[in-house]
């Protein structure tokens, strides 16, 4: 009733945005006097609402999503639980305060996520000013982890997010896109979890399921921009017959062997690295034992999978300055660090400027470096 008068809009999680905000309650009278209407202030059911995912984040049961709004269903289940915990005190109230909308309609809205590709799209503030016109320009973006079924998935809210960007970038000057590994998983799947019954239908319905990246994708590749894809641990893409021939079979035995087969310049023992694998700071000094120490004329090195976004600059000790940067994770809640980041790479005839970014809600970018 209170929309029809045009006393506002809905949120995300399906509270009225009014002049005064979110945060409040609404009454009714009851009256003969003769009103003259006015014209609603707007048109559509969620104008008032940025999908700035202030919301979503706030709460507690993860009730709330960019994609789908509001789940009363899990929103009801958690009021049942804390009134029986906390009676007579009843609610919870989370998703109205501590947001843009708590006490007023924002007033700078964002751009809203988008699930569909855009050519209008617009483009990103990525590359310094005075860059020459025949620099090359590359993003690269990691661990993604974009899984088969939404609720165990790590990666829900977010997707909206990764559609606009992907969009953006097709109007933001950008010569390559490099995925660099963890775009699909197929790790993260419950135990007990009914599973395809090979890896080509497993990763078609994963695809399936996050059919608006895969098409936000193909429109980055339409737009001219080249895309190159990395698999990662997460996705290798391998047959069941592969992967026990040449990856799970005998590894420890075949270790050596292994680091040939991948180009490892500075050998490691097993033991070493088995060990150091969920060290995020032994991943990135690989940067310089692998590459820095060993090839002059390499220069950036970009890795993923450790989900810490970070950047490394080596300004002595060279033939020039080299820098490592880890392009971190979309995923929807990283507890190592900043989710949405990426990496940008502008490589001129005599410098190369490399740029540790995170996307924002509102469809711009923030230099990490300089926070």
């Amino acid at each position: 009733m209170a929309f029809v008068c045009g006393l506002g809009t809905f949120g995300l999680s399906k509270g009225l945005i009014t002049a005064r905000g979110r945060a409040g309650r609404l009454g009714s009278l009851v009256t003969n006097l003769p009103l003259t209407a006015d014209e609603r202030p707007y048109s559509e059911i969620y104008e008032y609402c940025t999908q700035c995912g202030a919301c979503v984040k706030q709460c507690p049961v993860a009730a709330i999503t960019i994609e789908a709004g509001k789940n009363h269903q899990r929103c009801s289940a958690f009021l049942d639980e804390t009134t029986e915990k906390f009676k007579p005190r009843y609610g919870c109230g989370k998703c109205q305060v501590n947001v843009p909308c708590e006490s007023h309609i924002p007033l700078s809205p964002v751009a809203k996520p988008t699930t569909t590709s855009n050519t209008t799209a617009k483009g990103l503030n990525l590359w310094s000013g005075d860059s020459t016109k025949d620099s090359d320009r590359i993003v690269v973006i990691s661990d993604l982890h974009l899984g088969l079924d939404d609720s165990f998935s790590e990666t829900v809210k977010n997707k909206a997010y990764i559609v606009s960007f992907l969009n953006q970038l097709t109007a933001s000057d950008v010569d390559e896109l490099v995925i660099d590994g963890d775009l699909l998983d197929e790790w993260f799947i419950p135990t007990g979890n009914s599973q395809p019954a090979d890896l080509q239908e497993f990763f078609t319905k994963d695809a399936d399921n996050n059919r608006t990246v895969i098409d936000a994708i193909k429109s980055v590749m339409k737009s001219g921009i080249k895309v190159t894809y990395i698999p990662g641990n997460h996705d290798m893409l391998l047959n069941q017959a592969i992967l026990s021939a040449i990856l799970y079979a005998n590894v420890q035995r075949r270790w050596d062997a292994l680091q040939d087969a991948n180009g490892v310049a500075v050998k490691l023992p097993y033991a070493t690295a088995t060990a150091a694998a969920q060290d995020a700071t032994f991943c990135d000094q690989q940067a310089v034992t692998q590459y820095f120490n060993v090839d002059p004329s390499v220069d950036v090195v970009v890795f993923g999978h450790t989900h810490v976004p970070v950047i490394n600059r080596y300004p002595e000790g060279y033939n020039r300055e080299k820098v490592y940067a880890n392009s971190g994770t979309w995923i929807d809640r990283n507890l190592l660090g900043a989710d949405m980041t990426f990496v940008a790479i502008e490589s001129g005839k005599d410098t190369t400027d490399v740029r540790l970014m995170q996307y924002q809600p509102d469809g711009t970018v923030t230099n990490l470096e300089q926070q």
